[in-house]
C-alpha cells in the first residue's frame, strides 16, 4: 500500500501524481488582443466563390452576372450625396446572430423636414386651378342685329341719319354712343344682355381674396369712306377737316379721304346705387370714374398714321383701306364696389363707319390687387381708374401731326401744285422767323436803352450826393476852426 507524506511538494504536477489524480492536458496560453479566427461555413463559401467567379466572367465577356436570360442587372451610375454614402459608416451585419444588427447613428444620416402638409398643399392647387366666378371672354356675334351688318358692323354717329337705323333705332336718330352687343361668351362666366354685374357673391369673392377686376376692351374700326369726287371737292371748297390732305391734280387718282374719330365708351349704372363718381384720380389722371361721362378711349386715322410714321402713311394714303385699334383697360376700385352696379361698353363715331366683330373683344379678368398694401388712399388709388396704355413706338414714328406726313400725289417726283404749296409754307415760315427775330431785336435794344438811361440818372444822383456830402465836410471843417481861434 502506497504511503503518502503530508508535506506538500511545491511541484503540484508531484502532488498530483501522488494523490491519485489523473494528469491533465497542459492549458493554452490566452493571448489577450489576437482574434478570433471564425470558422466559415464551406457551404456558404462555395457559393460565394461560384458568385465570383459569375461576376468576373460577366466582366470578361460583357454577359449578364445570372443564368437567367429574363432578368439583365445594367450598370447604373448616380451621385450620392448622403452622408451614410460619403462617410465611411460601420454598416457591416453581425453574422450568425439573429436578429442580425448594425451600428448605426442617426446622426449620419440626412434627414429632410417632415412637417409637410399634403392636403393643404391639394387644396391651395385646386384653388389656383379652379375657375372663379368672374372672369370670362366675350365677342360680339356675326348674326346679331343684321341691320347693322355681319362681320363689319355700324358705328352709331351723332346726328340723325340713316346710318343709324337698325332694329332698336327704326327713325335713326342721332346716338352718341351705341351699347355693343357682347352676347357670346368664348370661355368663362357669361354675361347678361351684354352688361357685367357687381353681385354680392362677387363682391365678397374679390375681397376675401385680396383681388381686382380688371376689364380690357379693345375695338378694330375701319371707316365707310368717301367718293373721290366728293374729296376733291370738298378740298376745292376750302373745307377745313381735309385741308390737311393734299391739293388734288387733274389726271392723277385722288385716294385722300377724311379723318375719322372713333370712341369706346365704359359705362355704369345701377338701380340700387344710383349715380355716383369714384374718387380721387385713378391711373390716368382723372377721376376713377366719372358718373357723367364714363370712361373713355379714343383713336383717330390722323394719329395712328403719326404713330406709325411717314414712310407707312406715304405707302398706305386712303384711309378706309385699312382698320385701326382702339384698346381701352380699367380697373374697378375694390374699395367702393357696389352691390349691383352693372357695366357695359358702347362705341361711336363722328362719321360713318364699322367696328369688324372678329378684331374686337371684352374680357373680363380676376387678378391680384395691384394697390393691396399701400396704407395712403391717395396713392393707392392711383393703381385703379382707366389704366395708361403706352404703345409701342414704331421705327420713324411721330410725336406729333405734320402737314408732311401724308405723300405728295401721283408717281415719282412731287407734283407742281405740292411743290408750289411746299414753297409757299416755307416762304410764311421764314417770314414769321424773321418777324420773331426783329421783334426780339427791337425787344433787346429798348431794354438795353431803358438800362443805360437807368445807370446814367443813378450816376447822376450818386454825384451830387457826393457834392453836397463834400460841402458838409468843408463847412463842420470851417466850424472846428473858428472854434480853437
Amino acid at each position: 500500500m502506497a504511503s503518502y507524506s503530508n508535506s506538500k511538494s511545491k511541484n503540484k504536477k508531484v502532488d498530483q501524481v501522488k494523490m491519485g489524480r489523473p494528469r491533465s492536458r497542459p492549458r493554452k496560453k490566452f493571448t489577450k488582443n489576437k482574434p478570433k479566427k471564425r470558422k466559415i461555413d464551406p457551404f456558404i463559401a462555395k457559393k460565394e466563390n461560384e458568385s465570383r467567379r459569375l461576376l468576373s466572367r460577366a466582366d470578361k465577356n460583357n454577359i449578364p452576372a445570372n443564368n437567367e436570360n429574363s432578368i439583365i442587372f445594367e450598370q447604373i451610375r448616380k451621385n450620392y450625396t448622403n452622408r451614410s454614402v460619403v462617410k465611411n459608416i460601420d454598416t457591416a451585419f453581425s453574422y450568425y446572430k439573429f436578429p442580425p444588427t448594425t451600428k448605426l447613428n442617426v446622426a449620419d444620416f440626412s434627414i429632410p423636414d417632415q412637417n409637410i402638409d399634403i392636403l393643404e398643399d391639394v387644396q391651395k392647387s385646386l384653388v389656383k386651378d379652379a375657375p372663379d366666378n368672374i372672369s370670362g371672354y366675350h365677342k360680339i356675334p356675326d348674326s346679331i342685329y343684321p341691320q347693322l351688318g355681319g362681320r363689319y358692323k355700324k358705328t352709331s354717329v351723332r346726328s340723325q341719319s340713316t346710318w343709324n337705323i337698325y332694329e332698336k333705332n327704326g327713325s335713326g336718330w342721332g346716338e352718341q354712343a351705341r351699347k355693343a352687343p357682347f352676347f357670346q361668351t368664348i370661355s368663362g362666366q357669361p354675361l347678361i344682355d351684354g352688361d357685367f354685374y357687381l353681385t354680392p357673391d362677387i363682391i365678397k369673392s374679390v375681397q376675401e381674396q385680396g383681388k381686382a377686376i380688371k376689364f380690357k376692351i379693345c375695338f378694330a374700326f375701319k371707316m365707310k369712306g368717301s367718293s373721290e369726287a366728293t374729296m376733291r371737292l370738298r378740298y376745292a371748297t376750302g373745307s377745313p377737316e381735309v385741308a390737311y390732305n393734299p391739293a388734288p391734280v387733274d389726271g392723277v387718282p385722288y385716294p385722300y379721304d377724311y379723318n375719322c374719330n372713333f370712341k369706346i365708351l365704359l359705362r355704369r349704372s345701377s338701380a340700387v346705387s344710383g349715380w355716383h363718381n369714384d374718387s380721387p384720380t385713378g391711373n390716368d389722371g382723372k377721376l376713377i370714374y366719372n358718373a357723367s361721362g364714363g370712361t373713355l378711349a379714343r383713336i383717330d386715322y390722323n394719329s395712328y398714321r403719326e404713330y406709325r410714321g411717314a414712310a407707312w402713311s406715304q405707302a398706305n394714303p386712303s384711309n378706309k383701306s385699312f382698320s385701326i385699334k382702339c384698346n381701352l383697360h380699367y380697373i374697378i376700385d375694390p374699395r367702393v364696389m357696389k352691390e349691383y352696379d352693372l357695366w357695359n361698353v358702347a362705341t361711336g363715331a363722328d362719321r360713318a363707319g364699322y367696328y369688324i366683330t372678329d378684331g374686337s373683344y371684352w374680357e373680363v379678368d380676376l387678378i391680384d390687387d395691384p394697390g393691396k398694401g399701400v396704407a395712403n388712399y391717395n396713392e393707392r388709388s392711383k393703381y385703379y381708374g382707366k389704366q395708361v396704355i403706352l404703345p409701342k413706338k414704331k421705327p420713324g414714328g411721330y410725336d406729333t401731326l405734320t402737314q408732311n406726313i401724308l405723300p405728295a400725289i401721283g408717281p415719282g417726283a412731287p407734283n407742281k401744285a405740292e411743290i408750289a404749296r411746299n414753297a409757299a409754307a416755307a416762304a410764311k415760315a421764314a417770314r414769321e422767323k424773321k418777324a420773331r427775330e426783329t421783334k426780339a431785336l427791337a425787344a433787346w435794344q429798348k431794354g438795353e436803352a431803358e438800362r443805360i438811361k437807368k445807370l446814367a440818372e443813378d450816376l447822376k444822383v450818386q454825384k451830387i450826393d457826393n457834392v453836397l456830402n463834400l460841402v458838409k465836410q468843408i463847412k463842420g471843417k470851417l466850424w472846428y476852426d473858428r472854434r480853437r481861434i
